[in-house]
């Protein structure tokens, strides 16, 4: 997931709210098994978007990602779903420019694990 901060925030307000509020949300909301934040400090190819940050999230599933109650982890609840959701998108408005937000789901094959 590609992101920008807001524009009328200063980095340390971004990051604060990224780290401080969003990353815990994050563990709390969704089975990742991996989340790895990555600052971009510039583009490296003409015409590259401008992405602040990257974040990788790894879930266990193709269905935890594509079923919207194990994703949120609501146990089946609507309203607990809708609670979820909400919150997680009062937060991410917060700091968050949610126009220029890109997310690309991958996925990854391990053929053979090369000792080191």
């Amino acid at each position: 997931m590609g992101i920008r901060g807001r524009a009328e925030l200063r980095d340390d307000e971004f990051y604060a709210n990224w780290h401080g509020v969003q990353t815990p949300l994050t563990f709390e909301l969704h089975p990742v098994t991996l989340y790895m934040r990555n600052s971009v400090a510039r583009a490296l190819t003409p015409g590259s978007p401008a992405f602040a940050d990257i974040v990788e999230e790894t879930v266990p599933s193709l269905e935890d990602l594509l079923d919207f109650g194990r994703f949120y982890s609501a146990g089946g609840d609507q309203a607990e779903l809708n609670r979820r959701l909400t919150h997680s998108m009062e937060v991410h408005e917060r700091f968050t420019d949610m126009a220029s937000m890109e997310m690309v789901a991958c996925s990854e094959h391990i053929f053979r694990t090369v000792s080191t």
